[in-house]
């Protein structure tokens, strides 16, 4: 009988360890890659993408305060994911709240402004009270000789000796001395317009830089009064005195009107991205008043400052009040948002001796650390800020300029 014998043989062995070996790299090379370079890939796609919201949104704003009637900017709600791995693509939601916030100016003893023109023929004539002079010329018969002058004070005027087409001498005083003193001619600092009833006409800018009174009146104390002197007084053939009536002044300025006390309210609202990350923070970018904050967390800061400006005692704030209704929209694709700017209203107020703000915010530290930095002292509480300027820095002569905008925000994706 043949007995059959077994030998041992390694090469099979060998070959299925080598196999269980390769497999064991392979699966650890996964690992890792989906352990540690993949979520680290997404979260740098994550960050670039919301540089590229935070740049949306200072595009926005910048193009609001541009005063540009329609505006349109491309939001993207999500990154897209990454090249053959979608899946782990983040999302965004856009809000619109019109509601969302407000902001309340209180001034105290502030003097709001009023445009008025007149057309000024009598001899001698005063207005009072006036804040600013955008318009001042004369206007007189070129066939008649006659006088003419505009006094803040016995000091500081502008006078007009008319003797025809050819020969009209201006003399200036500022703080007593003559800073103008010569004949000016035509076509260059005047021009004769003939009138429907053939009777020739002389016009005379008064607020021509060369004459320097623009500037006596834009260094002149406000408020401060303007005296007009129209021509001279001629004699009848029965002895009476009347005025020559042969000349006028047209003039456009701002009256100072009574002080009182002030509130404005705004509803500024806000347009707010929310960020939905598989891998970055969860991040907010939101545009409310003109600023552009980011949220992280419990905390929040300005990317972008809001429109105020703070010259000395010169205020200026612009508002920017968000229309509309409030709604959302989520997804991953790229948001179309359209701003419509409405009409804006411009108030000018002198004078005042307070002014304070309290406003209404989900974003207190941003706007505290704004303001602070501003010189202001700010308390807050339950989502509303009380900001109470620095009387040292804003003193009674404080003026407030407000211009507040309407914002029609639509936004699609």
């Amino acid at each position: 009988m043949k007995i059959c014998s077994f030998f041992e043989d390694d090469n099979a062995v060998s070959t299925v360890v080598t196999a269980i070996l390769i497999m064991a790299v392979i699966i650890t090379f996964l690992s890792a890659i989906n352990a540690y370079y993949l979520p680290s890939l997404a979260a740098d796609h994550e960050i670039h993408h919301m540089q590229d919201v935070r740049n949306s949104f200072v595009e926005l704003s910048s193009m609001i305060t541009s005063g540009n009637p329609s505006s349109r900017v491309f939001i993207p709600l999500g990154d897209g994911g990454l090249p053959y791995i979608s899946s782990v693509s983040s999302s965004g939601i856009i809000t619109i709240s019109p509601d969302g916030s407000s902001f309340n100016i209180f001034m105290e003893g502030a003097h709001s402004i009023e445009e008025q023109e007149y057309e000024i023929d009598e001899n001698k004539s005063v207005i009072e009270q006036i804040d600013h002079v955008s318009t001042l010329s004369m206007q007189t018969d070129t066939f008649i000789t006659n006088n003419y002058s505009v006094s803040v004070d016995e000091n500081n005027s502008i006078s007009v000796a008319f003797l025809n087409c050819s020969e009209v001498f201006v003399t200036t005083l500022k703080n007593g001395t003559i800073v103008f003193n010569e004949t000016v001619l035509n076509n260059s600092y005047y021009n004769v317009t003939t009138h429907p009833n053939t009777v020739n006409l002389l016009n005379l800018d008064l607020l021509n830089p060369r004459y320097q009174f623009s500037e006596i009146l834009s260094e002149t104390s406000r408020p401060f009064n303007l005296t007009f002197v129209v021509g001279i007084n001629y004699i009848t053939a029965t002895g009476q005195k009347n005025p020559p009536k042969t000349g006028r002044f047209h003039i456009k300025y701002d009256m100072l009107l009574d002080p009182f006390d002030i509130n404005i309210s705004s509803k500024c609202g806000y347009l707010r991205y929310t960020a939905s990350n598989n891998q970055w923070l969860d991040q907010e970018y939101i545009f409310e008043n003109g600023a552009v904050i980011l949220k992280q967390g419990g905390n929040s800061t300005m990317r972008s400052n809001p429109f105020f400006d703070y010259n000395n005692n010169k205020v200026t704030l612009l508002l920017y009040n968000i229309t509309g209704d409030r709604k959302s929209v989520g997804g991953n694709g790229v948001s179309i948002v359209n701003v419509l700017l409405g009409d804006e209203n411009k108030i000018e107020y002198r004078n005042v001796s307070n002014f304070s703000i309290v406003m209404n915010t989900e974003y207190e530290e941003a706007w505290v650390n704004y303001f602070q930095m501003q010189g202001a002292n700010v308390t807050s509480q339950n989502e509303s800020l009380n900001i109470a300027f620095n009387k040292n820095r804003y003193n009674n002569s404080s003026d407030i300029t407000i211009i507040m905008n309407d914002i029609n925000v639509i936004q699609s994706s």
